[in-house]
């Protein structure tokens, strides 16, 4: 199946919008500010399953996001997360 860029668009945005959530309240803005900067960066490498597979196995923002949504049933973001399932 073909992605739009929307899609893309929209899995990073959401992505963003965990983070700012998870990391507003835990008042850890270095964590916050690393992890938006591996979105941003995420965001602008992404295009094929193999570059995927990369982000998801590296020391990133991508494993911890999707486990946690799995885990915690976070439909939301399992949703946004159809450009990388």
């Amino acid at each position: 199946m073909k992605h739009q860029q929307t899609d893309r668009d929209e899995c990073c945005d959401q992505f963003t919008k965990v983070y700012e959530n998870k990391y507003t309240n835990d008042n850890d803005k270095e964590r916050l500010k690393n992890r938006l900067k591996q979105i941003d960066e995420f965001r602008k490498d992404i295009g094929s399953s193999e570059t995927i597979l990369n982000w998801y196995t590296k020391d990133a923002f991508l494993y911890e996001i999707m486990n946690a949504s799995f885990r915690t049933n976070d439909i939301e973001t399992i949703f946004h997360s159809r450009f990388v399932v």
